[in-house]
Order: C-alpha cells, then structure tokens, then sequence
C-alpha cells in the first residue's frame, strides 16, 4: 500500500518492535534449551557441514548447476578493495569486468549503487534494482539508494570474506526475488583467534587510494568470537586527468570539440521569435568548453565498516551464532563551477523579436560558495540464528535478520524562475556574471537537488534439512522451510532550498512476504557401468507478497557422473523480480534539459527518420518516475554443462556450460540517445512537441507545473517519456568456459587458467512491436580471463591477462562533413596485472608477517574509443596503472 507519513512520524516502530520481540524469543528459547540441556558428556562438536549456495540441504553440492568460488586467496591476489573489485575478476560479472566498479560519471541523484549484472540481462541498468540475488551469510540484507533500492556490495569489506559463491542459473526455488541472472552469497568469517593487522596504498596517475583493517577475535570452550573494523579512503579522476575521457562533438576520427555552453567566459546564440514561436537561429557567440574535464570520472569516496561474529555451543546439539555489521560510505562527486542558461529579455506573445541565450558559469563571483555532489550511504543489520541438531541427523535453523538503511543525494541547483527574474530586472548580467549583485546570486543559487530515503528489512526463517531414507543409491536428502519478511521504504526528495529537505513530506510503501519452499535430492543410481553417480534434485517456492499477488516458482536439476572423472549436469527453472518498493512510490517527475538536444539526441533523431531544427529547437524535456500496475519480471531459464578431469593428465580440468534464459515482462526504461531506442520505443519520443503537448506531459508529473514553468514549446525538441514499466521480452543463449591445468616442478608449483563468457545470443523485442533487436549490438560478445600462478615455499605470483575483443557498432556519431559513420568498429581492451606476495618465516617483528605487491595494468592501456556524441566516448574502463602495497601482521 501506499501513504503519506509526515517528516516527524517515528520511522519504522512496528519493524522494530516485531523484530525486537522475534529476536528475544529466540535468545530466550536459546537460554532455556541450554539450561535443561541433559547432562550428557560433554565433547567436541562434529565438524560442521557446510551449506553451499544453491542448496539449503547441508554438506552437498548443488544438483545440475556449476558453483563458480572465489577464496580468500583469490582476494588477496586481486588486490581487491572492494567487494565489486572482487567480482571484477569473474568474466561472468559482465557489466564489471574490464569495466568500472564504482559508480558511473552522472548525476549523484540518478546512479547511487553498483550492481553486478551477471548473464548480461538487458535493462539491468536503467532498473532500480537487481536481477543478479545479493546474499550475506546465504540471507538477504537491507538494500540502499533513493532512485534504486539494491544491495551494496561494497558494505563487504574484503577482510571479513571467507570467500564467494556464485551460482549462475535462475535460483527463485529457493531464494525467492531477484535470483533471476544468479546469485552471489559473500560468506563472513565464522571465527577469529588473534589480533590481525593490515593496511595497503595505491598510487597511480593522478589517483590514490589506501585502506586499513584491524581485526580481533579469540575462541573458548564451546564457542568464539571476533570484531572487524575496516576503512578505505579513496582520491577522485577527472576528466581532465585521462586524455580519452574527452567529452563533446566529434567533427572526425581524431577530433572532440567541445560543447558545453555554461562556461566560465559566456556563450550566446540568438534566436528570432514570431508570434512566441522560435522561427529562425542567427548563431551564437563565444566559445564552448568541456565541463566534463572537472568533472568526476572517478568520484571520492571513503567508507568505513565494522562487523561482528560471535558462536556459541549451549548444548552438544543446540548452537547460537549471532552476526552484526555496521557500514557508512561518502561520495563525493567534483564538478565544473556551477552554469545556468538564461534568455535576456521576455519572449513578446505577439510580434518579431530576436531573444539572445547566454550559457554562463556563476564560477567568476565572489559570492559563489563552490559545492560538489555528494552521495552517503549508512546500513546497519543483527543476525541471530538458533541451530538444533536432532539425533536423526536433521537439523532446524533458525534465523531472524533486521537491517536499516539511510541513502541520501545532494547536487547543488538554482532557482530558474529568479534567476529569469533578476536578468529581466538587471540585477544579473549573465554576459558578465562578476558584475552582478551578490545577494541575487546568493538567493538564486540558495537551491539543491536532494533527496532521502529510509529502509528496512525484517526477515524470519525457519529450515529444517536432513536425510530422509536410505536408498541403494545413496541417502535420499530433504530441506523445508518458511520464510516471513517485511520491507517498508520512505523516501522525499525535492528541489528545495538548502537545508529545506526537512519540511518535504515522505512518501512510503511497504510490503509483506509470506513463503514456503522445499527441496529434494535422490541419489538415483551409483557404482554401475557408466553410471558411476546419477543424482537428481527438485525445489520450489511459493511466495505471497502483499503488494502484487502471489508466484510459484519450480526447479529441477540432475547431475550424472559416468566415470568418476566426468560430471555431466543439467538444470531447468522458473525465476522473477518483484518492483521494488521505489518503484511503487516512483511519481512521475517533469525535467527540462535547455541546449543539450542536438548534442545527445541528434543520431536518435536520424534513425527516427524525423526532421528537428536543432538550433531552434535545443531543448528537452524528460518525464521519469515509474507508470502505474508495474508486475514482476519472469524468466524461464535452463542450462547443461560439464566438468572433467581427466586422469591421463593430472592436474587437468575442463569445464563448460551452456546456458538459455527467456526474459519476458522486463522492467525498466530505454536510453533516448540511442538510435536503436527511436526505432523500439519510437511511441515515446514526441518529437516537435506543440504547447498542447508540452502542457499535457506537464500535467503528468508531481513537479509539471514547476519544473516546466515558462518554457516555450517552440524551443522543445523532444518529450520524452522514460517512466519505467513492463512489457519488454528478451532471449538470451551463451556459453560459459573454463580450463584449468597445475603441475608442480623443482622451482615451484604452477597453475593456469582459462575462462570465460560467450554471449551467442541476445535478442530483445520492446512492448511496441513484433521486432527482435540484436541486443548484442555495439558490445563486446564475450570476456576472456587467462591467469598463470606460481607458487614456492612462501612466495606466490600471478599474472593476469582480462580480455575484451573488438566488436562492430552501428550507432556511432556522424561525420559533421560527409554524414558517415566516425567508425564501424571498436577496438579490443587487453588489461594485465601483476601479483607478488611473500610470507616471512621470522620471528619478532616479521613472524606471521605477509607482503603483498600488485601492478594494475602493466602497460597502462587506454580503453578503446568509442566516438558516441553526448556519451562517454571510450567502451570499457580503467584507473590506468597503478601500483599498490599492503602488508598483513598476526599476532
């Protein structure tokens, strides 16, 4: 549902006085288990059996899917500062290999959180939350952001990972929402003993970065204990500080020109006026610049995190393990001296009239106040779970989880409506902005685009796993659960003065979740000719949500091993996405963006087949927000693959699977720059709007009559409705591959490693028509990782090779002067880094000392352009090269 809550309503009492009470009952069933334990003879616990992601069933893996892992010494070789960095390792995590792994150069208000993309599922990034599930400790945990509502994987910091487990098939069998592309589960420490340090820094061209942990712990009798405190610090790039990060119009293959008009010197052009309509542009004067130069490339940003992990044994069957984390993350995104674009005097309703527009940066008066973006992220969460241990073998864990989350955006703004009053009244000269007077710039400037949002998660969960019979083949396994949870979202956001969030009302939605699942495995056949093993799983999930209905989602999957060197696997499976609950409160919101038509949707014109005087019509005005009856997005997915090591070469493996997921109902919105999106979604373009027009979609949004008062229709070229909704269907097939080969030899052991992701398929067909659109078009087809290591006595080397192959484009800018394509094809990316690490065998100082070096892009490779005007002009990402140390101390 959804209500108004006033500013000042207590946020979030019934979740926190149910998971108050939920959390006590448990700690109190807890206390009174162990105090009428019976006096059995104590002794050690058995060694626990590991649940692996994919499987609630303890001390199995996953039946028909591929468990791709990542240890901790796979971090520690990454050199990884990040949970993203981690991911950024797998080729399968395709929207962050080879590619940035923070947050994207836009606005702070429209992109808050990096989400792993695995499989490649279309609209991943013009959607508000994730398709790919993001586990902690194989539970769900509170996600952030005011226009996204996803889980932020870099809340994780790499020093409490015990490692990663990444399942790529659908997994809403089990998991419920989101698992749709995969899931990824961070596992956290479980124990500690001892007191470990470490730190490390990076430097690089214009970049730095350093991190430091501190983490305790120590074990008892029937139980232990540790506290993590991580923090990282990190500088920021500019545009001007990577020569092909260039932005602007490209007049040839070689050239950028700049194109921004709200500059430190002024920029006009004239426009000729009949009747209050833009007939005719006489040009313009001064010269245009390149903001994007200081802007951030790369943002600032520092986090800090402590996590907690306490287990104890009251019983020799009953345990407590309790987990807790506390995360803050500050963005802070650089920026050109804050520019306005003003008209000089009134547009006469009747008559001729020549209206100069001048673009200026308000930069040059010293009553300018310089103010960066900035983005905070803040998330806390409790995890108590109470395990039983029954002399049958079975096994009921109990979970609760309760997390809080607080996100919030600032970019600074101005009021247009004064603005355009103080140039009509003379008090601002935007010709020379230092002459004007500073309490006009003052009050015009007293404004920001802000926004805040408050969330919360409340999970209860209840699963009972272990053998159910004994079977010729093996033991026949079972897990049952349910699953409680309840989410609440509250968000405001406004152009208000600053500091004036505080008196915008928050608009909320929550939601209720109520699910039972249940999963089998039966050991088919086993110790027979050419069926060494066959085993075969079952699983599904029934969920009710309180906002949308109700869905049922099935799995099957076997996995059959003909000689105990080849394992054959198989997999079919229902998955989908729930709206997040920003998109139930998602209003639709008006935007104007003066001057910028021409440059960012003159090629969406072109393949539109639609004719737009750019020069008299520079303007665009958006609508955003989310369309109402939004429903979940479903998949039907399926995948078969194999893994072998053959004994005629030790040290072999092999390994392949193929993959095919039916996308249908896909939320999300298109980019209007693309000319491929005029075509698909030309229904949402209205080109050359008129008044009529322009007043219709201002009446659709909240803020239309605000946002959109006093523009002239005649200036507009486009309307451009992005809300977000349903409909789209895509078709996916591809490849994942891999080749693994380890020897040892006098001088060390060696490893190498291949793998990758091959996309042989993406097709999607947009709600408006029949057509199915090559969505492979203008991106790499598959990543390549190639890895060798060594490895002798204390010493340890990798050299990594991360491979991006060219691929053709068919929307690349137009040459200005002969209308061609400025290129066909864009050039391959070839990242390789290096790792060295040493453990000290001394005593003192160096005992259980280790030393890390890691080189980042060896040969400081540039990403390749891709000349896209109004776009970023490179395909791929990288910090350059950069150098970094750490070191770890025990003690």
């Amino acid at each position: 549902m959804l209500n108004q809550v006033h500013p000042q309503t207590l946020a979030g009492f019934s979740l926190k006085k149910s998971v108050i009470t939920i959390t006590g009952a448990i700690l109190s069933a807890a206390g009174m288990m162990s105090a009428h334990a019976q006096d059995a003879e104590q002794g050690s616990r058995q060694l626990e059996e590991v649940t692996v992601t994919g499987t609630y069933i303890r001390g199995i893996e996953p039946t028909g899917s591929q468990v791709i892992g990542i240890s901790v010494d796979d971090v520690k070789a990454s050199g990884a500062t990040s949970a993203n960095d981690i991911l950024a390792t797998i080729p399968q995590a395709s929207n962050l290999f080879n590619a940035m792994t923070s947050l994207e150069p836009t606005a702070p208000s429209q992109t808050q959180v990096v989400r792993p993309n695995l499989r490649a599922l279309p609209k991943f990034s013009t959607s508000t939350g994730n398709v790919t599930l993001i586990l902690v400790d194989g539970h769900r945990v509170v996600p952030v952001g005011v226009k996204q509502s996803a889980v932020d994987s870099d809340m994780i910091p790499p020093a409490v990972i015990d490692r990663v487990e990444i399942i790529t098939d659908g997994g809403s069998s089990l998991y419920g929402a989101d698992a749709v592309g995969g899931v990824i589960n961070f596992v956290t420490k479980k124990d500690f003993e001892g007191v470990e340090l470490s730190a490390g820094y990076s430097h690089g061209d214009d970049y730095w970065s350093y991190d430091t942990n501190i983490t305790a712990g120590t074990t008892w009798e029937n139980g232990s204990g540790y506290l993590s405190f991580s923090h990282s610090d990190r500088d920021a790039i500019l545009g001007k500080d990577r020569s092909w990060a260039k932005n602007g119009i490209w007049a040839d293959r070689s050239t950028v020109n700049p194109s921004d008009g709200e500059c430190i010197n002024p920029t006009a052009t004239s426009t000729v006026f009949l009747d209050g309509s833009a007939v005719a542009s006489l040009g313009g004067t001064g010269e245009l610049c390149d903001v994007g130069a200081l802007r951030a490339l790369v943002p600032e940003e520092d986090r800090s995190s402590v996590y907690f992990g306490v287990t104890q044994d009251l019983t020799d069957q009953v345990s407590l393990d309790l987990k807790g984390f506390f995360s803050e993350r500050n963005t802070t995104w650089a920026r050109y001296p804050q520019g306005d674009t003003v008209a000089t005097s009134a547009v006469p309703a009747t008559g001729f009239a020549v209206v100069d527009t001048v673009g200026f940066s308000y930069g040059p008066h010293k009553a300018y106040d310089h103010r960066e973006g900035e983005t905070t992220f803040e998330a806390w969460g409790l995890s108590p779970e109470l395990k039983i241990d029954f002399a049958n073998g079975w096994r009921l864990s109990n979970l609760v989880h309760y997390s809080e989350s607080v996100s919030e955006y600032m970019e600074p703004s101005s009021d247009l409506t004064k603005l355009q009053s103080y140039v009509l009244a003379g008090d601002i000269d935007p010709t020379n902005i230092a002459a004007s007077d500073p309490a006009a710039i003052r009050d015009v400037l007293n404004q920001e685009n802000t926004g805040e949002s408050e969330q919360e998660l409340l999970l209860v969960r209840a699963i009972a796993d272990g053998p159910l019979m004994q079977l010729p083949a093996g033991e026949m396994n079972m897990a049952i659960g349910v699953e409680y949870a309840e989410q609440e979202a509250r968000i405001r956001e406004g152009q208000v003065q600053i500091g004036g969030l505080s008196n915008v009302g928050f608009q909320s939605a929550d939601r209720t979740v109520k699910s039972v699942f249940a999963e089998l495995q039966v050991p088919l056949v086993s110790g027979k000719p050419g069926i060494e093993s066959l085993v075969f799983s079952a699983s599904a999930r029934y969920d009710d949500y309180s906002d949308f209905g109700d869905t049922t989602n099935p799995h099957i999957g076997f996995t059959w091993e003909p000689v105990e060197w080849l394992s054959i696997f198989a997999n079919w499976g229902e998955s989908f996405n729930a709206p997040t609950l920003v998109d139930q409160i998602g209003r639709s919101e008006a935007g104007y963006n003066p001057g910028v038509a021409g440059l960012f949707l003159g090629d969406a014109a072109a393949a539109a087949g639609v004719n737009v005087d750019f020069l008299t019509r520079p303007d665009a005005v958006q609508l955003f927000g989310a369309k109402d009856d939004l429903q979940p997005q479903t998949a039907e997915t399926w995948a078969v693959g194999f893994t072998m090591t053959p004994p005629v070469v030790p040290g072999l493996q092999v390994q392949a699977n193929y993959y095919e997921i039916e996308f249908t109902d896909i939320l999300g919105f298109f980019d209007p720059r693309s000319p491929i999106s005029a075509q698909q979604y030309a229904s949402s373009y209205t080109w050359n709007p008129t008044q009529a027009q322009l007043d219709a979609a201002a009446a659709e949004a909240f803020n239309g009559s605000s946002a959109l008062a006093g523009v002239n229709a005649s200036t507009v070229a486009v309307i451009l409705d992005r809300r977000l909704g349903n409909g789209d269907e895509a078709m996916i097939r591809g490849l994942d591959f891999g080749i693994g080969y380890e020897h040892s030899t006098d001088i060390g052991t060696f490893d190498y490693q291949l793998s990758g992701n091959y996309k042989l398929e993406s097709e999607i067909k947009s709600v408006e028509g029949d057509q199915w659109f090559d969505d492979r078009d203008n991106q790499a087809k598959y990543n390549l990782l190639t890895t060798v290591g060594w490895q002798h006595d204390t010493w340890r080397a990798k050299l990594s090779f991360k491979y991006t192959p060219g691929f053709d484009v068919n929307d690349a800018s137009l040459n200005p002067s002969t209308g061609e394509p400025l290129q066909d094809e864009v050039g391959s990316f070839l990242v390789t880094d290096l790792y060295v690490g040493y453990d000290f065998k001394g005593t003192g100082v160096t005992q259980d000392l280790s030393v890390h070096f890691n080189v980042d892009n060896i040969f400081d490779e540039e990403p390749p352009l891709y000349r896209r005007n109004g776009q970023v002009p490179y395909s791929g990402f990288t910090l350059g090269r950069v150098f970094s140390v750490s070191a770890t101390k025990r003690f």
